[in-house]
């Protein structure tokens, strides 16, 4: 989780931002942390947290 806060930080997110905590909340999956560390833009991650995020909370409802 270190890695993925510092990736976050290092792509110009604030621990205040919305982004922020839907990232942290869908990396403290595994298999959703190792996608995220694997992708190697900031956008492709940008992208995959926005649909995850919609997807886990489609889900939801």
């Amino acid at each position: 989780m270190a890695q993925v806060n510092k990736i976050l930080k290092e792509d110009g997110f604030s621990e205040s931002d919305l982004f922020f905590a839907q990232a942290l909340n869908i990396c403290t999956n595994r298999l959703h942390r190792r996608a995220f560390l694997d992708l190697e833009t900031k956008e492709g991650r940008m992208n995959y947290v926005k649909v995850s995020w919609d997807v886990l909370t489609l889900k939801s409802k």
